[in-house]
């Protein structure tokens, strides 16, 4: 048997539940859930849109702080110089740091929908911030292999791959704190 009530726009049904109350009898719950009826695939919904966020806000940071620490161009800077500009990666540090800031937003969606799909928890900072910190590694050894191996070609120096582990680090956090703070919408 199933229990159904109404608003004004919907019908939501749920099977009946059965319960033991203090004496011992069975009592039959018919109170919709306290937290109240959900769409489905609201909380994706959020879910997605607070990874896309925290990914753009932590992309962003981590652009500014390469920036600031005058890291020179990134390796987006010099991906667009060699396909799409002159081969001088410092005539494009603008359009690198874009395409970075874009990359980590998507980045940070597709992090919200996997783990979303793993049922991976966003309920504990803890929890967040190390899934979103295990996100990030995954994003430097991509970017690792990818852009440095296969666009740009060559092998990073130690001092490299230090700036390439803690920026992604730093976007990991960011992304953490972000998706943590969306997934209680």
């Amino acid at each position: 048997m199933r229990i159904v009530w109404r608003s004004a726009d919907r019908t939501y049904e749920r099977p009946r539940v059965e319960a033991i109350d203090r004496v011992g009898r069975g009592d039959t719950l018919t109170d919709p859930p306290p937290y109240g009826p959900q769409r489905p695939g609201e909380k994706d919904v959020v879910s997605v849109l607070g990874g896309l966020i925290g990914g753009l806000l932590g992309a962003a940071a981590t652009a500014a702080a390469m920036r600031a620490a005058e890291f020179g161009p990134g390796p987006s800077a010099t991906v667009w110089a060699m396909y799409f500009g002159d081969g001088d990666p410092a005539n494009y540090e603008q359009q690198g740091l874009a395409v970075h800031v874009v990359y980590g937003a998507l980045a940070g969606a597709v992090f919200a929908s996997f783990a979303g799909s793993l049922s991976l928890s966003f309920a504990t900072l803890g929890g967040a911030l190390l899934w979103a910190v295990v996100w990030a590694a995954v994003l430097a050894v991509i970017a690792l292999g990818f852009w440095r191996m296969v666009f740009i070609g060559g092998v990073p120096d130690a001092r490299a791959l230090a700036e390439l582990g803690g920026v992604h680090l730093g976007y990991g956090v960011v992304l953490g704190l972000v998706v943590f703070l969306a997934s209680g919408l």
